[in-house]
């Protein structure tokens, strides 16, 4: 059962992740929102100060001195941030860095101005460069160099160049040295809340990428064999290797056009889909390598990547396997759909091509020729030819075609491939 989150993590996830809808950027998005939780972590302090010196001016031995101009500075920071905030929501993220480190760095300024350095508020002026090189998109040097050396330079004149004697307001030195103790704990605490934010969107974004990795490396395996996946991530030469021994498989559905015709086009992309995942499962099953399809036609391979003795084999018991599923799912039809295939086997060069949409694919004479034999076979029938039938006689039963005419190869011998023996291995 998932969690429910509280309601202050919620409304801080809510004002956070307020940006421009236009920012495409995965990058400036992030910033933007780290922008707005440090910024909302800046009200929250500031408020929290003047709460706290509210107390102590009602309730404390005595009034605050400059009570009235204090609460002004940081009441008008509250506002301002709150409007930088809006603007960061515009899509204006470099003026609203600017503003929050300018209206922060003089709210800061104007309290040391009022209470002299012994309050030790400058200390968060070392905050402000840090802070924005988070906030700030990579690139923005300018603006990070003049945040930078804005607020360094008002630390320095805080510290060195504002003596206690400069203060407006003569202050007790119990509140001087209470609010000194707790600008020097909120310095620290505010550093270990701003760590503690960064790291979680760090984590957060390592899972994101993790998880976005684990899809575009299943999508690869998807496309292409995986022992070729791996070589492709860890090399950039090409791809291509030859293999002395494959069987290669054409499929095609017989009437397919005229059928897919008469049916609607979801109607029709639904049903072949059912036919090729089909066709994928029983790859799998067998250890080929689907190499792609075409239309309705469909092209797998044994024997590659990865050589296997049994290449033959394995390609006709998946060649009888997809007869026998068109058969099963022409009984549900009122116009069942027949499959012709042809098998061919020899040498082949399987590689990967394009640079953009990658595949995986298989050139040579024994494609071409596997090719042909389907498409010269007959619907619902297992067309090979003779060196497959070499391959396979002694565990499979033929049935003679004769002699066939192959546009581009002349005349060969090829057969029909019926059923596995009934003596013959699994």
């Amino acid at each position: 059962i998932e969690q429910r989150k509280p309601l202050w993590a919620i409304l801080w996830d809510k004002l956070s992740l307020q940006q421009d809808g236009r920012t495409a950027d995965f990058a400036t998005a992030s910033k933007s929102a780290l922008f707005n939780q440090l910024t909302l972590l800046t009200i929250i302090f500031v408020l929290s100060y003047l709460g706290a010196n509210s107390l102590y001016h009602f309730f404390g031995p005595q009034p605050l001195p400059g009570y009235a101009i204090y609460a002004v500075c940081l009441l008008s920071y509250a506002v301002l941030a709150g409007l930088m905030l809006l603007l960061n929501a515009r899509g204006y993220l470099d003026v609203a860095a600017v503003g929050v480190a300018v209206g922060v760095s003089a709210a800061l300024v104007s309290v040391e101005v009022l209470y002299s350095n012994r309050t030790g508020t400058h200390l968060y002026l070392l905050l402000i460069g840090p802070l924005a090189f988070l906030m700030l998109p990579a690139g923005r040097r300018i603006v990070l160099s003049l945040i930078v050396l804005a607020s360094m330079s008002a630390f320095i004149a805080c510290h060195f160049l504002l003596s206690p004697e400069d203060a407006m307001f003569d202050t007790p030195d119990t509140f001087l040295n209470l609010f000194f103790f707790s600008n020097a704990i909120g310095t620290a605490l505010f550093l270990f809340i701003i760590l503690w934010i960064y790291h979680g969107d760090i984590m957060r974004a390592q899972s994101m990428l993790a998880q976005e990795y684990e899809r575009s490396d299943a999508l690869l395996r998807n496309i292409l064999p995986e022992s070729i996946a791996r070589e492709l991530k860890t090399s950039r030469h090409l791809i291509a290797e030859r293999h002395d021994a494959v069987t290669v498989l054409f499929a095609d559905i017989v009437g397919f056009t005229e059928f897919a015709a008469r049916l609607d086009p979801t109607d029709m992309l639904a049903y072949l889909n059912e036919v090729f995942s089909n066709f994928d499962d029983i790859v799998d099953t067998y250890g080929l390598e689907k190499i792609k399809t075409v239309g309705d036609a469909y092209m797998l391979a044994g024997g590659l990547p990865e050589s296997r003795a049994d290449h033959a084999h394995a390609v006709a018991r998946a060649a009888l396997t997809m007869q026998k599923l068109m058969l099963q799912m022409g009984r549900d039809q009122a116009h069942p759909l027949k499959m012709r295939i042809g098998i061919h086997s020899g040498p082949a060069v399987a590689g990967v091509i394009g640079d953009k949409k990658i595949a995986y694919d298989v050139w040579g004479d024994t494609v071409n020729t596997a090719s042909r034999l389907e498409a010269h076979s007959e619907a619902g029938r297992i067309q090979v030819s003779d060196v497959t039938k070499r391959l396979l006689e002694d565990d499979f039963e033929f049935e003679s075609r004769g002699k066939v005419v192959l546009r581009g190869k002349g005349t060969i011998e090829a057969w029909f491939l019926l059923a596995k023996k009934s003596s013959a291995k699994s």
